[in-house]
């Protein structure tokens, strides 16, 4: 497998487990404020979880697309950091 694919699959799990919890969490904030009512503790870390998640799927394809690009970059016989 090429270098970076593994991170951008695992990314996208990530992004589609966190569609879990922020739904959820959202539904909660919308539930008290529609019944003026304090928010559930529960409707918090939902929203912490699925946050969370949501970052460390950013950080896994930012890391994907970083490696792919350091590949690239070999492959075309220029130092990684060179940006011309």
């Amino acid at each position: 497998m090429k270098a970076g694919v593994k991170h951008f699959i695992v990314g996208a799990a990530l992004l589609l487990f966190s569609t879990f919890f922020i739904p959820q969490g959202m539904s909660g904030f919308a539930r008290s404020a529609a019944r003026s009512e304090p928010v559930d503790a529960g409707s918090i870390v939902l929203l912490i979880i699925g946050v969370v998640i949501v970052v460390a799927a950013i950080a896994l394809i930012a890391r994907g697309h970083m490696l792919r690009y350091r590949e690239r970059a070999r492959e075309a016989g220029r130092r990684p950091t060179d940006l011309s």
